[in-house]
């Protein structure tokens, strides 16, 4: 016992003349608030037992201080703890401590110089409070980075995830991408996303359409997809998608569908600027393509300002096909109209029920209706209604004329106010007899190369032939100047009916009595050379002397 109590004091003396030491290196105490009961130089090394800090004194203090009370002197250095309630290892150092592994002059709080390998963790990669906190660490091969990126995975493979919570509901799926803060977390009406697979999902709170559909491709901020197989880039905010960074990259597809526009299909810049997105269904395709319409439905446009070209024009006329340049430009209000070619019923505003085919055929008609045009400036000028015209420049300078027909290169080229003309042929009716231009007859018909109408204002011929020229209002003319015969029926038979004939020559071919004779034949016999006519039911002899 008397050896015991002499090992303590002695223990106690050495104690004793070590705490007076000056000169202290390192110091433990129990409580920071505990005094030193000494003086100490800078540098010396201070652990607080019970509150696991460890200080460096960066000035001396007076053996009277405190750490409490001069903490202005202390230096916090990073010291790892365990936590025997939880078994944590942690560390909390000052913030202006920087820790360097590899490096001797760190420029972070941790900086480490060299490679950090995870193990364990199924070839996966997280780097983040909670990113992947329920992966089952079998071989995986996920990336998730950012606070609680993919955070409820468990068993899902080959998905990346960077950005705050991304993915962070789902909790299987695989081969996806979501990056952008929030990316994937969400569907259209803020329902969570539980199941994702094959999907790529880029920006910022980009959303699939609903949960466990699959194959979809969202880029954009705030984009959301349009379901299972599809690829959506943009929001609803974004209004035009360049192929390149010029826009010209070709687009390679088989099926392009196209949603949001009131079934229209609207293809070329400034096509259909003005429509108003409502089931209008119209097929605009080219550079201002019906650019003038805003309601108009069932309309078709193809080709540079097709159905458009004026900004000004609101067009709602319906049920109207342009194809060519410039076809259909001013359509307003016009409905049920053809055009096709450059400039083909350039002019038209409001007409209707009208087919022009041809480069600027009725290119200045603003308001008819109901008129044909096939050739290139066919019905060039007209201005009216009801007319036809087949042939290049056929009925060209037609204005107030209507109602009339012509067929053949520049037939009617020049009948500015006539009506009700038929003209069939090469230049038929388009000149009169003494080679002026025909521009005012009606009624009447010419059939055949270059028939003319016998002077001006006529109306009411009929002129069939080559080179026929007729001989005044209300007549007939068949055949030109060449013509020596006149045939009624294949071989001559027919009868030809008249209240009276006017001739220079009547030429009787000798021939029997008929079997059947009608009142009033005429023929001159073959067996006696003698007229003979047929009245009342007898035949009758006329006397003939010679001259």
């Amino acid at each position: 016992m008397k050896r015991l109590i002499l090992v303590i004091i002695t223990f106690l003396c050495v104690a004793t003349l070590t705490a007076q030491v000056s000169n202290v290196n390192v110091l433990r105490i129990a409580d920071e608030s505990t005094d030193f009961g000494r003086n100490l130089p800078a540098g010396t090394q201070i652990t607080d037992l019970n509150k696991q800090r460890t200080y460096i004194l960066t000035a001396a203090v007076a053996k009277t201080a405190t750490i409490a009370t001069s903490k202005t002197n202390l230096f916090e250095i990073t010291v790892w703890r365990y936590d025997a309630i939880n078994g944590n290892i942690y560390s909390r150092p000052s913030p202006d401590v920087k820790v360097g592994i590899g490096t001797e002059t760190p420029g972070a709080r941790l900086d480490v110089a060299g490679h950090i390998w995870q193990t364990s963790i199924g070839n996966s990669t997280f780097l983040g409070y909670e990113a992947g906190l329920n992966d089952d660490l079998d071989a995986n091969y996920n990336v998730f980075i950012g606070y609680q990126a993919w955070k409820a995975n468990s068993s899902g493979k080959h998905n990346t995830g960077l950005g705050f919570t991304s993915a962070s509901y789902t909790i299987s799926g695989n081969n996806n991408v979501a990056i952008g803060s929030q990316s994937a977390t969400l569907d259209r009406i803020g329902g969570i996303i539980t199941t994702l697979n094959n999907s790529t999902i880029l920006g910022t709170e980009a959303r699939l359409s609903a949960n466990t559909e699959t194959n979809q491709t969202v880029i954009g901020y705030q984009t959301i997809g349009n379901g299972s197989n599809t690829a959506t880039i943009g929001n609803d905010n974004v209004t035009d998608v360049y192929m390149g960074e010029d826009g010209e990259a070709t687009l390679q597809t088989g099926v392009i569908e196209i949603h949001g526009t009131g079934g229209s299909v609207i293809i070329g810049e400034l096509a259909g600027v003005n429509d108003d997105y409502t089931n209008n269904r119209n097929i605009l395709l080219g550079y201002n393509t019906g650019e003038n319409i805003t309601t108009g439905s069932s309309n078709i446009a193809l080709g540079w300002e097709a159905l458009g070209g004026d900004f000004l024009l609101k067009g709602t006329g319906s049920f109207n096909i342009g194809l060519g340049q410039y076809s259909l430009q001013s359509y307003t209000t016009g409905y049920k109209n053809i055009a096709m070619g450059y400039q083909a019923s350039n002019y038209l505003t409001s007409g209707r029920y009208n087919i022009s085919l041809g480069d600027r055929s009725m290119m200045q008609n603003k308001v008819g209706k109901y008129n044909i045009a096939i050739g290139d400036e066919a019905l060039f000028s007209a201005l009216n209604d009801e007319n036809i015209a087949i042939g290049s420049r056929a009925a060209h300078s037609l204005t107030t004329a209507r109602e009339n027909i012509a067929i053949g290169y520049e037939a009617l080229y020049y009948n500015l106010t006539g009506y009700s003309n038929i003209t069939i042929g090469y230049k038929a009716g388009k000149y009169r007899a003494d080679g002026n231009t025909l521009s005012a007859s009606r009624d009447c018909i010419l059939i055949g190369e270059n028939t003319r109408v016998a002077g001006y204002s006529q109306y009411n011929q009929i002129v069939i032939g080559s080179m026929a020229v007729g001989n005044g209002s209300n007549t007939a003319t068949i055949g030109g100047e060449y013509v020596t015969d006149l045939y009624a029926g294949q071989t001559g038979d027919a009868r030809v009916h008249a209240g009276a004939v006017e001739a220079d020559l009547l030429n009787l071919t000798p021939a029997i009595a008929p079997t059947s004779p009608n009142n009033g034949n005429i023929y001159l016999s073959s067996l006696d050379n003698k007229i003979h006519a047929y009245i009342n039911g007898v035949w009758y002899s006329l006397n003939m002397t010679a001259d």
